[in-house]
């Protein structure tokens, strides 16, 4: 008798994700919240070696939260990584596009904290501006820009059909505005919301060396207008040009920066200005509907809004009983100049041509 045997059934295939793991606004809140961890600290140590002159050593409150910052930024991804590779992604593939970067900023960030123990102890403490253009603090504040952006490069992996309106642009816009406030922090020495060059309140700036007169502190109050106008500008084009951002969020964008670096100096004279410039900049944005297909609107805009920022400003010094010693040609000058620096980064943005193949159109090198 003879038996047949019964046919083996084989195992499904195991079909494995490509890819990476698809992001989402719940998961862009839990890294926005996590990565404002770090974030604060940086400002808390920020605000330490601004008002603690006395501060003798690398073992502080203010470190501790930077560096617990980084350590919940870490095991924030690792957990995430991990759920991710048991779901069949391979590690290196186990992050929602835009977070890749988020990786490199943790561990930036911990070969940073490294050497700036050792820069400490080494060096001591560093003063004023030291403390801002320290190499070891400037490779923390890379890493942590690298970790705040991962909301914002989050939103701008999306494809065209996940395009965030409204509300869910929160997540980049205070991506955005957190990085808008770490680069102030790093360009701190030249800020008009912290020095205000235009009322002469220095020692400096009032009784200046002999050979050097007024011309020179002149120059570093009108610099720092168009340096900051030039920061702000590429940041606020960067993102203009992609979304229409809701109402509401220009205003989120200047009064966190205006509140952190004041409350660093403990004088909230300019706060006001920071505000009511992010209310105009809404305006703006909402009356002349900026993008890629309106450029002479997204060149009115660009120009419009360093005006209305230090038209502001200005407008605070004086209500709040500031003299102005700068001359009417200085001060009205450099609003105009900081309009011009954001009207010319929109060449940047939007060049002046509608087709990217013109080049090609170029007769070829004799």
């Amino acid at each position: 008798m003879t038996t047949t045997a019964e046919p083996t059934t084989a195992p499904p295939e195991v079909v494995l994700p490509t890819g990476r793991p698809p992001s989402s606004l719940r998961f862009d809140w839990l890294m926005l919240a996590v990565s404002f961890w770090p974030l604060a600290g940086a400002l808390s140590d920020t605000f330490a070696h601004t008002n603690f002159p006395q501060l003798e050593t690398f073992f502080t409150p203010w470190h501790a939260l930077l560096y617990s910052g980084l350590v919940a930024v870490a095991t924030c991804n690792f957990l995430v990584m991990r759920r991710n590779h048991a779901a069949g992604y391979p590690w290196r593939r186990a992050i929602a596009p835009g977070y890749e970067l988020s990786n490199v900023g943790v561990a930036v960030l911990f070969v940073a904290g490294v050497l700036d123990l050792i820069w400490h102890t080494l060096f001591g403490i560093e003063r004023d501006l030291e403390a801002t253009v320290s190499p070891s603090h400037l490779l923390i504040q890379a890493g942590i820009l690298l970790i705040l952006a991962g909301p914002l490069r989050s939103a701008f992996a999306r494809r065209s059909s996940q395009t965030l309106r409204g509300a869910q642009q929160l997540p980049l816009v205070l991506s955005l505005a957190f990085i808008y406030l770490m680069v102030t922090l790093v360009t701190e020495y030249a800020q008009p919301l912290v020095f205000h060059y235009a009322t002469g309140n220095f020692d400096f700036f009032t009784n200046p060396p002999t050979p050097v007169g007024p011309f020179l502190p002149q120059s570093i109050g009108l610099a720092s207008f168009l340096i900051q106008s030039a920061i702000f500008s590429g940041l606020l084009l960067f993102v203009v040009r992609r979304w229409r951002l809701f109402p509401g969020a220009l205003t989120i964008f200047f009064t966190l920066d205006a509140l952190a670096l004041c409350g660093i100096q403990q004088d909230f004279t300019l706060l006001p200005a920071g505000i009511v410039a992010g209310i105009i900049a809404d305006i703006l944005l909402f009356v002349l509907r900026p993008s890629v297909g309106h450029r002479v609107a997204m060149r009115t805009f660009a120009f419009l809004v360093p005006i209305a920022v230090y038209g502001c400003y200005y407008a605070d010094l004086l209500l709040t009983g500031s003299t102005i010693t700068w001359k009417i040609h200085l001060w009205l000058g450099s609003i105009l100049l900081a309009g011009i620096v954001g009207w010319a980064l929109t060449y940047l943005a939007i060049p002046p041509y509608d087709h990217a193949d013109d080049a090609l159109a170029m007769p070829p090198a004799s």
